[in-house]
Order: C-alpha cells, then structure tokens, then sequence
C-alpha cells in the first residue's frame, strides 16, 4: 500500500494528522485510517501526555468510534 506524504512523515502527537480519524477502539488503543491514502495507524498512550504511532498490520476487533466511516469528497 502506498502512503500519502502525510502518512509517509508519521503522525506525530495526539491527532496524528489532519487525514486520520478514529476507526476502532479496544482497550487502551485506538486505531485511526487515513482519509487520503486508507493507511492503518494504532495510537497507544505513553504517558505524560505522550503517544506512540505504530502501523497496524490489519483491522483489529473493538468497537468502531464515531467518524469510523469514510466521508464523501
């Protein structure tokens, strides 16, 4: 899958960047996917108002979140 420039950088802090929007929820992640590219991205809590970007190797189960579906351009 190819990444958008965005995506390519890696999201950064909490909102990642302006293209991701939660996508699933379980525990103490949250899975995101870009708007523009459809890239995967698990966003976990490190502490002291810190978070870690990793790839997500494929949809995981939890519950979707709200905005979870992809709006019209």
């Amino acid at each position: 899958m190819t990444k958008c420039p965005r995506c390519a950088a890696r999201p950064a802090g909490i909102e990642g960047h302006q293209d991701l929007f939660t996508h699933r929820m379980a525990g103490s992640h949250m899975q995101f996917k870009c708007r523009s590219c459809n890239f995967l991205w698990t966003r976990s809590y490190k502490g002291e108002g810190g978070f870690e970007w990793n790839v997500s190797p494929g949809e995981f189960f939890g519950a979707n979140t709200p905005g979870w579906h992809q709006p019209e351009r």
